[in-house]
């Protein structure tokens, strides 16, 4: 099924909703201390697989703790998903999301108040900008690095780490990088990062939360690796749709551990399909772009798909392939390919830069329908060349094999 996000009304206003849920899931304290929670996403939705229903409610939140001056200091923060099986029947599916709806507000009340864990720093805000519709945005808010910085290389063990820049397995990774097979998958290569034993012997690195190479930077989800594109403030990633990155939740950006519940992904049993990721900046949450299931409105919310790839018999020395939105040269040999992923709508210019002689442009409109294909040929008239759809996918594949 298609994730289509639906806007609901509610009768009594969100605020006044979540308050009666609280007051019913998690009441207060007659000694506790009084906080504001900013509820940045709420999401209930219900998947269904071979006659089975699945519910899902997703929550993020920061909490604010007063301060003597009026104003208010984020001390907490809180994403975290709730999954349950829903049994057959109206009154029984609304039970099920209810429950879900439970058990988040009080996991997040357990959060706000566990004064032990809040953060003793954290950014200040007056009242006009917790309830601005805006999220407030000052020079202190977090992440520490902005998406596209470089990093240290190695190994991330948790959303912290990678947040702090400051992984706890310090070193450049060993990395296998080979294409996936099958013209459904084809874009980013297949990564396989590796420890190294007591004994010599080597072993795959699936005790990570990611790593950086130093230059690219890659999450892992579930036992794929997949690189981190930034994006507006976060991150975007395209990754499988058969894995359970969706319902993933991390160490939030203020150091609360939120437990994961991680959820069987529910648009397609196919794990050769690609759909559009999104790692939040603000708590370490995954979830899938709203541009999977809605119109695009935006070029640059969804990247296409580019592919510049050079058959075999086009022999002779390297050529550099650059796109003008502004990515790094790379070089592309005989019998090899390259993958882009350009924003959607607007004029892409892709650059064939030989090793002598002057450049050649190609201008290209990437769309949300079709991979476009460009041919390159540096000894030729015409060595950069747009071909069909059809005719660059097989020619991709047979360069796979």
């Amino acid at each position: 099924m298609a994730l289509v996000a639906q806007a609901v009304m509610f009768r009594d206003e969100l605020a006044a909703t979540m308050q009666a849920c609280f007051s019913q899931f998690a009441p207060g304290q007659p000694q506790a201390v009084p906080v504001v929670m900013r509820v940045t996403k709420l999401e209930i939705d219900e998947t269904y697989r071979l006659g089975a229903a699945m519910g899902r409610a997703t929550m993020e939140a920061v909490f604010f703790a007063p301060q003597a001056a009026g104003s208010y200091r984020a001390v907490a923060s809180f994403a975290q998903t709730f999954q349950r099986s829903l049994a057959s029947g109206t009154g029984a599916v609304l039970a099920g999301h209810a429950a879900n709806l439970g058990a988040l507000f009080l996991s997040a009340a357990t959060v706000g108040a566990n004064q032990t864990a809040w953060l003793a720093t954290g950014p200040t805000y007056s009242m006009a900008q917790l309830t601005a519709v805006q999220q407030p945005k000052p020079e202190t808010s977090l992440p520490l690095l902005k998406p596209g910085d470089p990093r240290k290389p190695g190994f991330y063990y948790s959303w912290a780490e990678f947040r702090a820049d400051s992984p706890g397995g310090p070193g450049v990774p060993e990395v296998e990088t080979r294409p996936y097979a099958g013209s459904q998958w084809i874009g980013d290569d297949e990564i396989k990062p590796y420890h190294h034993a007591l004994d010599g012997k080597r072993v795959l690195a699936m005790d990570v939360w990611g790593f950086s190479d130093g230059q690219q930077v890659y999450i892992r989800q579930d036992q794929d690796f997949y690189r981190l594109r930034p994006h507006e403030n976060d991150y975007i990633f395209f990754g499988r749709t058969g894995t359970g990155a969706l319902g993933h939740s991390a160490i939030n950006v203020l150091g609360v551990a939120s437990a994961a519940y991680t959820g069987v992904g529910a648009f397609s049993t196919n794990p050769e399909h690609r759909a559009l990721y999104r790692l939040s900046t603000a708590t370490g949450f995954v979830s899938l772009s709203p541009s999977m299931g809605t119109s695009i409105s935006s070029g640059a919310e969804r990247p296409a798909q580019l592919f510049v790839y050079r058959p075999r018999s086009a022999k002779g020395p390297a050529v550099r392939i650059r796109l003008s939105t502004g990515e790094a040269p790379q070089e592309l040999l005989a019998g090899d390919y390259l993958s882009f992923s350009p924003p959607i709508g607007a004029t892409v210019t892709g650059y064939l830069m030989p090793a002598t002689g002057p450049e050649t442009l190609l201008p290209v409109i990437p769309t949300s329908m079709n991979a476009i294909y460009l041919e390159c040929r540096p000894a030729e008239t015409t060595p950069l060349r747009q071909v069909k759809e059809n005719t660059g996918a097989a020619a991709v594949t047979r360069l796979i094999k």
